[in-house]
C-alpha cells in the first residue's frame, strides 16, 4: 500500500503539545477549552497520518513516547515560527474553534452560511473560513465596482 502524505494542521500540533504538557487529554481539553474527545480524535488523526504512536495511554492519562518527544521538539519550534510570522503579518482570519469569536457578528454569519450551504463541512477547519473570506471580499469588490468592471479609473 502506498504511503499517503499527512496533512498536519496547526491545531493538531497545539493539541499534541497541550496533551504532552498536561499528561492528559482531559486536562489539555480543559486548558484549551475544547472537549477531551476532540483532543483525542485530532491526536489519533495525527498519529495515523505520520504512522507512529505519540503517546502511551494509561488510566492516569498519557505519556509521550520516544517518537512523540522528537515531534514535540519540532512542533514547539514550528509553532514558535508561526507565531513570529503571525506577529509580522497580522492574522486576518478568525479561528472558528477559538471561543473568543463565538458571539462575533461575522462568525455568526459564517456559521449560518455553513449551516445553509455546507452543512457537512468541517467547522473546525480554517479552509472554509478562508474560502468564505475570499468570496465575501469578491462580493464586496463587485458591489463597489457597480457597472464599471474595467481596470480604468472612473
Amino acid at each position: 500500500m502506498a504511503h499517503r502524505p499527512c496533512s498536519i494542521e496547526l491545531r493538531h500540533l497545539r493539541y499534541f503539545i497541550a496533551a504532552a504538557d498536561h499528561g492528559s487529554f482531559r486536562k489539555a481539553g480543559v486548558a484549551l477549552q475544547i472537549t477531551e474527545s476532540a483532543i483525542s480524535r485530532r491526536i489519533r488523526d495525527l498519529e495515523d497520518g505520520i504512522g507512529v504512536s505519540l503517546f502511551t495511554r494509561h488510566n492516569g492519562g498519557v505519556r509521550v513516547t520516544a517518537a512523540g518527544r522528537q515531534l514535540l521538539t519540532t512542533a514547539i519550534g514550528a509553532l514558535d515560527q508561526v507565531e513570529q510570522v503571525s506577529i509580522l503579518t497580522a492574522a486576518y482570519l478568525k479561528d472558528p474553534t477559538d471561543p473568543q469569536w463565538a458571539k462575533s457578528p461575522d462568525m455568526i454569519a459564517w456559521n449560518q452560511f455553513m449551516d445553509k450551504y455546507y452543512p457537512t463541512g468541517d467547522k473546525t477547519s480554517t479552509f472554509p473560513v478562508y474560502a468564505y473570506a475570499v468570496s465575501s471580499t469578491l462580493v464586496e469588490v463587485l458591489k463597489r465596482a457597480g457597472d464599471n468592471l474595467t481596470r480604468e479609473k472612473s
